[in-house]
């Protein structure tokens, strides 16, 4: 998600697209660490990318998913660079249980 002072500069349209992205990335995300953890029901249903892509979801689909993290290299993102790969770690199902040192 975005942080306050993004959001500061932002406009109100520039806001609720923003907030879109984010929900159908949480959607996307829950539909990920569902399959990762071998979960007997996944809500892929509740937002339309996840519909687009239940193929990767259904049991017995032969659909494979890849995590694709970008971050930058400047030190004035580093926050949001972190923030960025803890949630690839997640949707990759690294993220799960005790994390060990080193792990990610």
């Amino acid at each position: 998600s975005e942080h306050r002072i993004d959001n500061a500069e932002h406009n109100a349209e520039r806001r609720k697209e923003g907030a879109k992205i984010n929900a159908s990335l949480a959607a996307l995300k829950e539909c990920i660490r569902a399959r990762a953890s071998h979960s007997k029901f996944i809500a892929f249903r509740q937002n339309r990318l996840t519909q687009l892509l239940r193929g990767c979801f259904l049991p017995g689909g032969h659909h494979e998913t890849v995590v694709v993290a970008t971050v930058s290299p400047s030190s004035k993102d580093t926050e949001h660079s972190l923030n960025t790969l803890r949630h690839a770690c997640i949707m990759d199902g690294q993220g799960q249980g005790k994390q060990e040192k080193g792990s990610h």
